[in-house]
């Protein structure tokens, strides 16, 4: 949690100038402050709860308005995030972080291994040594330390905590750091390779074949809160997950409501909730064969009867461990989805094709096995997706 420095500074300004102005005071934001809608609505909080107390910038009111704004404002992430179906197990506060000691002890081990040198009053790395392209500054001549100083104590409590595997996801203007961080590892004498780095891509919005221009302090974007109300979880979770990571993601909120093949999820679950009718209409005819599939006492006879149709499907099948294995090694879900499209596909052009209830009794039973393993691999598949499968829709 990003709770300290300048822009956190910003934000304390931004929302106390907000505050004052409630009280009729003429005062413009500070340079680079936020300007979003949501700054005027927890000024509104403070001065419902707090009154006219806060009539002065000084360090009290300072510590009070960065302590309440970033609090709030984590509360508002941490809802939208369990609405999307997200869960962190644990956050780092990094104001916490710096308190607590751990990027001394960072620097002195650095020190103590001799990969820490003094230059211009700072206290500089020599992360050249290990592959980065220049030498980083750790702690600045003013004696406060730099990004990279707070990271390097962050991931050595990642390893002291005992992770094998450490996978960061950053922004695409983070690429160049990389080499540096990585560097830092070394220096400290972990192993980089345990370390993964995900740099993931911006998504564009698009309402009415335009772009949503976004900017945080301008306060003209569109949250994750309102992405979810508009479209639902579902389909929101669908979408970012579609592309790989590293492609820019163009997220289309008018295709993303369409009930039709436009919409690959709607397309998907529409293939489970097609079977579903099937099997409940095959059940009214009593042929039902969920019992065989529980007890795994499948009549081998009945295989013998699926044609080139159902062979095509069962072939895709095979192939989803297969299909979940390789998205777990990669990181990359979206090879995950585009297994489901084309099961769906398959699924919707065999139903096209092929009467699945019909007049012959064994032929409908071999055809409902078939069709429930592909219920079964779509529900499994969209289930690890985070994203329901509905029986009717």
């Amino acid at each position: 949690i990003k709770d300290e420095g300048l822009q956190i500074e910003r934000l304390g300004k931004s929302l106390w100038t907000r505050y004052r102005q409630r009280f009729g005071e003429n005062i413009d934001l500070p340079e680079g402050g936020y300007q979003g809608t949501y700054i005027a609505d927890l000024a509104r909080e403070i001065s419902d709860e707090e009154k006219n107390k806060f009539s002065e910038w000084n360090e009290e009111t300072k510590n009070f308005f960065i302590d309440f704004g970033t609090k709030r404002i984590l509360e508002i992430i941490k809802g939208d995030l369990e609405r999307f179906g997200v869960r962190f197990d644990s956050w780092v506060s990094q104001a916490a972080l710096v308190k607590s000691g751990k990027i001394e002890e960072v620097v002195a081990i650095l020190k103590k291994r001799d990969f820490i040198y003094e230059k211009e009053g700072a206290l500089w790395l020599r992360s050249t040594v290990f592959g980065d392209d220049k030498d980083r500054v750790i702690v600045k001549s003013d004696r406060s330390y730099t990004y990279i100083a707070s990271d390097i104590a962050y991931h050595r409590d990642k390893f002291e905590r005992g992770f094998k595997k450490i996978i960061n996801i950053w922004g695409p203007d983070h690429h160049g750091y990389i080499p540096r961080l990585k560097a830092s590892v070394k220096a400290l004498g972990y192993d980089a390779e345990q370390i993964k780095i995900l740099i993931a891509q911006l998504a564009t919005l698009y309402r009415n074949n335009q772009p949503v221009p976004m900017s945080t302090r301008a306060g003209s974007f569109i949250t994750l809160e309102e992405i979810v109300d508009d479209v639902g979880k579902d389909v929101a979770r669908f979408f970012f997950l579609h592309r790989r990571l590293e492609s820019h993601l163009d997220f289309d909120l008018a295709i993303a409501k369409e009930e039709s093949a436009e919409n690959p999820v709607y397309y998907i679950q529409y293939a489970n909730a097609r079977i579903s009718s099937i099997i409940d209409h095959a059940a009214k005819n009593d042929i039902c064969v969920e019992s065989d599939i529980k007890n795994k006492s499948i009549d081998s006879e009945l295989l013998k009867l699926l044609g080139p149709d159902e062979l095509l499907l069962l072939r895709i099948l095979m192939q989803f461990p297969f299909i979940l294995a390789a998205s777990a090694s990669s990181l990359e879900p979206n090879i995950l989805i585009t297994y489901l499209e084309n099961l769906a596909r398959e699924f919707h052009q065999y139903y096209t094709k092929n009467r699945v209830v019909g007049s012959e009794a064994n032929l409908t039973r071999a055809r409902i096995l078939v069709i429930s393993a592909v219920s079964s691999v779509i529900k499994n598949g969209l289930r690890i997706l985070g994203v329901s499968f509905p029986d009717k829709m």
